[in-house]
């Protein structure tokens, strides 16, 4: 479960963020936290697994929302056990008793006796960054992911990294039957089953704009193409006081 503060969407976890070194950027935690919250409402179970962990600045936030009966799965080729304490240390003690920890190669992942029989209803991707690893690790991603799960990406449009957006696009037309994109901003992407990319966008364009702009996060959600032209919403800072950004001839028009 989330541990909340009074007042506090994020609960626990601002101090966290704060103090925690990593790349986690506080608009995709709000994001993050948006979409882990409506997978609780929609009754989504699964385990959640990170690929890529540092110091757990963003395995925190996974680890505080697995719900009875959930792990959360962290995995790194090296694991930093002070550093992970440290980041652990500023959270309730569940999230740490709900986490387990993985040191290997993610193509060697799925061998792994930690991971058999699971179902993942989150996978965060923040591996070495290259093409060729993305893509072992979509492959592996597919074979685990639960049919209402999301998968996560990281640095996704960032110009350090123009290969991992490239080779998203390629996977996904390569696999249309595996991921669909339904929403990227604020270097992470969000991909869901394509039966289910809807229902997950839907729930953003209903809500997701409202409830990050309670913890700061004033952004604009994107949607300029047509059903047919282009998958998914783009979101990223607010200009021109718009909260919602539909087709070019009428802003107001969200087709999808």
């Amino acid at each position: 479960m989330w541990f909340r503060r009074k007042g506090d969407r994020l609960g626990g976890y601002g101090h966290v963020h704060k103090h925690t070194d990593g790349w986690f950027s506080w608009e995709a935690a709000a994001i993050w936290d948006f979409l882990l919250r409506h997978q609780r409402a929609s009754g989504v179970r699964g385990d959640l697994l990170e690929i890529g962990v540092w110091h757990g600045k963003s395995g925190v936030m996974l680890a505080m929302a697995a719900d009875e009966g959930e792990t959360a799965i962290l995995a790194d080729i090296k694991i930093r056990p002070e550093e992970l304490k440290r980041t652990f240390s500023r959270v309730p003690k569940q999230a740490w008793d709900a986490t387990h920890f993985v040191e290997c190669d993610s193509k060697k992942l799925l061998d792994r006796p930690e991971l058999e029989g699971r179902s993942f209803r989150w996978i965060h991707i923040d591996t070495e960054h290259t093409a060729p690893a993305l893509r072992a690790d979509l492959d592996q991603a597919h074979k685990v992911l639960a049919d209402d799960g999301i998968v996560c990406l990281d640095d996704i449009f960032l110009w350090l990294y123009p290969q991992l957006t490239d080779e998203m696009y390629r996977y996904a037309r390569a696999h249309p039957d595996r991921f669909s994109l339904f929403l990227v901003g604020y270097n992470k992407a969000f991909l869901a089953r394509p039966g289910k990319v809807r229902a997950y966008m839907e729930a953003c364009h209903n809500g997701l704009i409202d409830e990050i702009e309670r913890v700061g996060v004033r952004s604009c959600l994107a949607r300029t193409a047509r059903m047919g032209e282009y998958q998914g919403f783009g979101i990223g800072p607010r200009g021109a006081h718009l909260r919602h950004h539909g087709l070019r001839h009428n802003r107001d028009q969200f087709d999808y």
